[in-house]
């Protein structure tokens, strides 16, 4: 059993990730007096980067904690009494990240990560002059908005932030906006009927707006309200605003008042709410084994070109070596190509990037300058 044990991939994990979490990145998210011991570090990442890795919930992390030798293993709790963190702990190292970040611009998580794997790099003597590199549509965990849901959603937030007295006068005079879901209440509407609740909703939102500037709400939700009112409407005056064309709004406005950062992009003809994420890999052939050596996530509406010259920089400042990449015909542009030669990397693409020919119009040209070429006297 034992032997089974140490050539499990929990022992792998063990070895080569669980063994090299860089727990000192934390320090600064904990008090540097004497306080009480915290979990440890190390076994709360892990356990993180084993949730992603099998889809599991939170509530499946805790249970695997706490029941399966193989997940225990890995984390380096051998010992039966052992204790696992608790769903709670997970929370609050995941917030205290997330402010770190915002206050800072230190993605602590994406630093293992580099960690992780610039150590695999050196012991397992991968090449990495050879990459390749592909992004990847990732939808935002939100509801796919249409305009009049996404303003009756934002009015409904808005109103959850002014104070309670307010907040009735409003359930009050507004009930059939704020009594249900926006998805509900849409749902019931005539496609014809969506110009005047969205106009009426707009004059609404304006008046909220107002209000939470007057009583001095969350910046974050005065921020969402003022753009929604500044994507979707012109302001023509103190309190009249107007319905802006569909085609005006651009693919970086507000897809959700809950998710302010993800973005819409069309791409191969499908419409995509959220991020993107790009992945290098090495490629080498003669490798024993490839490593994904960068990951980026970003709106959905920055191009590829633009991830592949951020993707240089993070191997650059990294000492990660590369020399040439593998990429398909959305990276090619003059973005990616001044990024290339400002690090001397050659790139590869498979396709040229460009839009599909009509091969109608272009025969009738070449038939008409045909025509022209030889039967002009």
């Amino acid at each position: 059993m034992k032997e089974r044990l140490l050539t499990s991939w929990a022992d792998t994990f063990r070895q080569e990730v669980f063994g090299r979490i860089p727990e000192t990145l934390f320090a600064p998210l904990f008090s540097d007096i004497e306080s009480r011991p915290n979990a440890p570090i190390n076994v709360i990442i892990g356990g993180e980067i084993l949730k992603a890795g099998f889809g599991w919930t939170d509530e499946e992390l805790v249970d695997h904690l706490g029941f399966d030798l193989l997940t225990r293993h890995a984390l380096g709790l051998d010992e039966v009494r052992a204790e696992a963190p608790t769903i709670r702990t997970f929370y609050n190292l995941r917030r205290r990240v997330r402010e770190y970040a915002q206050e800072n611009g230190q993605n602590l998580y994406s630093e293992v990560f580099a960690h992780i794997t610039d150590e695999q790099i050196s012991k397992f003597a991968v090449k990495t002059n050879w990459q390749r590199m592909d992004s990847t549509q990732l939808l935002s965990n939100i509801a796919l908005m249409n305009r009049l849901e996404l303003v009756i959603a934002t009015l409904q937030k808005g109103v959850s932030g002014l104070p309670k007295a307010l907040q009735q006068q409003w359930g009050q005079a507004q009930e059939s906006y704020l009594s249900q879901p926006a998805q509900t209440i849409c749902y019931r509407l005539k496609a014809a009927d969506a110009t005047p609740h969205l106009q009426a909703v707009g004059q609404l939102l304006l008046q909220v707006w107002m209000q939470l500037e007057a009583h001095e709400a969350d910046a974050s939700l005065i921020a969402i309200v003022a753009r929604v009112i500044r994507e979707q409407y012109q302001v023509e005056g103190e309190n009249v605003i107007t319905l802006r064309p569909a085609a005006a709004i651009s693919g970086d406005s507000l897809q959700s008042p809950h998710d302010p950062e993800a973005t819409y992009r069309h791409k191969h003809e499908q419409g995509y709410k959220g991020y993107v994420t790009n992945l290098s890999e090495t490629c080498d052939p003669t490798n024993a084994v490839q490593l994904i050596t960068s990951v980026q996530t970003a709106p959905n509406c920055v191009d590829d070109g633009q991830l592949l010259a951020d993707t240089l920089i993070d191997l650059a400042q990294r000492q990660v070596v590369i020399d040439q990449a593998t990429v398909d015909g959305g990276y090619n542009g003059p973005t990616s190509e001044a990024a290339c030669r400002q690090h001397c990397v050659q790139l590869r693409p498979t396709t040229i990037r460009g839009g599909q020919t009509d091969w109608t119009n272009l025969l009738r040209l070449v038939q008409s300058s045909a025509y022209h070429l030889f039967f002009i006297p």
